[in-house]
Parts: C-alpha cells; sequence; structure tokens
C-alpha cells in the first residue's frame, strides 16, 4: 500500500522488518518474496542499481530452490531494470530466458505477458515492425483464452506502435477499443489512462481542444478517486498542450501543479521530468536564466539516479539554451557532452540530432 502511494522509505521499512521475521524463521522462500518486493520499491523510486541488487539476491534463492516459476518471475523483474536502464539489448536477454520458462511450463498466461514486454523493449528500442509482431502473438493467446482484461492491455500496447509510427488514426481505433473493456469492466481507473492515451494522441496530432476535452475528463476522474500520482500525469499533459498552444502562463501552472505532487510523492524521476518541462516554457519564453536554472536541477536529478539517458538529454536541452543565446562556446561544450553519452548509448537518432547542432554552431 506505502509503495502504491509513492511512500518508499515506509514501504521499505516494512519489507525489510518482514525480511528481518523470514530470516528468523529461515523462511527461504518468504525471503526471496522480500527481496522481491524491496527490488521492487528500488526500480518505483528510480534506484535501479539496488533494484538490480535485490532482484539478484531474488533470483540465487529461486536457483538454490530449484523454483523455476519464482525464477520466470526474477529474470523478468531484472529485465525490467534493464529497460529502464535503457539497456534493451540485457532486457531481451533476461525477457527471453523467463520466456523460455514459460513455454517449458506450458504457461500460456505468462508466455503472452512475456511476449508483450518483448514487444514492449523493441518499440522503446524505435523496432515498430517487431514490437508489432510480439504484440499482436500476445493478442492471439489472449483472444484463445478470452482473456478480456489482458486484450485491453495489448490493444493499448499496439495501439502505442502505431502512435510512434505516426499513424493516430490507427492508435485512435486500438486505443478506443482498449476504452470500450474499461467501460465493460467498470474500471474507472482504467479509463482514466485510457483517456489520457487518446488525449495524447489528439495533442501529438495538433487537436488542442480534443487533447483538453479527454484529458480534462481524466482529470475528473483522478479527482474522483483521489488518485494524486494520476492528476500529476494529467496536470503534466495538460500544460504540453498549453505549451504546444504558446498559452506558456497556463503551461507553466500546470507544470508547477505537477511539480508539487512529485515532490509530495518523493517521486525523483518525475520531479526531474517536471523541472525539465518548466525549463522547456522559460525557453519558449526567451527567459535564458530561468530555464538553465530549472534544466540544472533536473540534470542533478539524473546524476543522481544515474540516468544516461536523462543526463544527455539534459545536457542537449542546456546546449540549446546557449546557442539560442548567443553563446557558442557554451552550448558546443554541453552538445559534445551529450553526443558522449548518446554515443555510449549507441543512439543513432539522437547523435545525428546533436551533430547537426554542433554543424550549426559553426
Amino acid at each position: 500500500m506505502y509503495r502504491q502511494w509513492g511512500k518508499y522509505e515506509l514501504a521499505l521499512e516494512y519489507f525489510q522488518k518482514a525480511l528481518e521475521i523470514d530470516e528468523k524463521l529461515k523462511d527461504i522462500k518468504g525471503k526471496a518474496a522480500r527481496l522481491n518486493n524491496i527490488g521492487g520499491v528500488y526500480q518505483q523510486w528510480g534506484k535501479l542499481q539496488q533494484a538490480l541488487e535485490y532482484f539478484q539476491k531474488a533470483l540465487e534463492i529461486d536457483e538454490k530452490l530449484k523454483d523455476i516459476r519464482g525464477k520466470a518471475t526474477r529474470l523478468n523483474n531484472i529485465a525490467g531494470v534493464y529497460q529502464d536502464w535503457d539497456m534493451p539489448e540485457q532486457a531481451l536477454e533476461y525477457f527471453q530466458k523467463a520466456l523460455e520458462i514459460n513455454e517449458e511450463l506450458k504457461d500460456i498466461k505468462g508466455k503472452a505477458t512475456r511476449l508483450n514486454n518483448i514487444g514492449i523493449v523493441y518499440q522503446q528500442w524505435g523496432k515498430p515492425e517487431k514490437a508489432l509482431e510480439y504484440f499482436y502473438k500476445a493478442l492471439q493467446i489472449d483472444e484463445e483464452r478470452k482473456d478480456i482484461r489482458r486484450k485491453m492491455i495489448d490493444f493499448i500496447n499496439i495501439g502505442s506502435v502505431y502512435q510512434d509510427s505516426d499513424k493516430p488514426e490507427k492508435a485512435l481505433e486500438y486505443f478506443h477499443k482498449a476504452l470500450e473493456i474499461d467501460e465493460e469492466l467498470k474500471d474507472i481507473r482504467g479509463k482514466a489512462t485510457r483517456l489520457n492515451n487518446i488525449g495524447i494522441v489528439y495533442q501529438q496530432w495538433g487537436m488542442p481542444e480534443q487533447a483538453l476535452e479527454y484529458f480534462q475528463n481524466a482529470l475528473e476522474i483522478d479527482e474522483e478517486l483521489k488518485d494524486i500520482r494520476g492528476k500529476a500525469i494529467r496536470f503534466n499533459n495538460i500544460g504540453i498542450v498549453y505549451q504546444q498552444w504558446e498559452k506558456l502562463e497556463r503551461a507553466l501552472e500546470y507544470f508547477q501543479k505537477a511539480l508539487e505532487i512529485a515532490q509530495e510523492l518523493k517521486d525523483i524521476r518525475g520531479k526531474a521530468t517536471r523541472l525539465n518541462n518548466i525549463a522547456g516554457v522559460y525557453q519558449d519564453w526567451g527567459k535564458p536564466e530561468q530555464a538553465l536554472e530549472y534544466f540544472q536541477k533536473a540534470l542533478e536529478i539524473d546524476e543522481e539516479l544515474k540516468d544516461i539517458r536523462g543526463k544527455a538529454t539534459r545536457l542537449n536541452n542546456i546546449g540549446i539554451v546557449y546557442r539560442d543565446w548567443d553563446k557558442p562556446g557554451k552550448a558546443l561544450e554541453y552538445f559534445q557532452k551529450s553526443l558522449k553519452l548518446f554515443e555510449e548509448l549507441n543512439d543513432a537518432e539522437n547523435i545525428a540530432g546533436i551533430m547537426k547542432n554542433i554543424k550549426n554552431l559553426t
């Protein structure tokens, strides 16, 4: 419960107490479950190194106990950490290992979940055809099993690939299929998320009125459910619409609301995103000092979290501020720092973008 509320210190405190009891009782299986829980808290908190350590400890116990089902869960969780770390090869390696166990156990439901996870890695890796291949395999299994809730997840994943592929009509088609299932299941929280997904498609499609309509509908549900984390997401998305609409005061107002919630929840990763967004508004407003102040705050969090991609993005953003401020020397310094990190990540798209930024300075 504390983990769901974003109260990570309290969640860890209770899981650690439970772990001590498991150790006193020599309950090895219980110990694995607790180590897994602690790893999950650290992962949600954005502390990925600690998450990996605890998942690995749980995996060692599974192997010692020959608990093949537990092993599949742990391999899946480790893959998730690598995924958050933006290391797709490692994520795929562990998801594939978990998938092999699901097939060995004839665990069809687990297999569908793993296929979905692999699809998500390929999607994040910019390989939409491979992503759709795995998502449609998962959908086929879930349709055979008549698992309506899992079908909804498949529709969402397929819709998000079409969204990333700049096919908004197809994205809306699948998001609306998912929304129909939310309504059939009377899943109000899911409905808010789906309305949010549809709002993002309209936002990216350059239709701000429709985007705001769906975001506001989702926000009403968040307020009804007292879902503070959902409210933060909605505030952020509404802020983005107003920013794109060049209504910068309104954008800043909503980004600040989202930042306040991130601070209240001690959501460090979310805080970095909100700071970045606020910086972007000041940048659009022609206020470089304030933009740099907020980008630097976000950069400090990236460094604390050892988030290489976040750090590379922030360094590039700072470079753009200096470039627009007619300070090419400082811009070049930050572009080069960003380029080095994106080269470490083998991110060809961002490397090309920064090389273009550097070329335009000279």
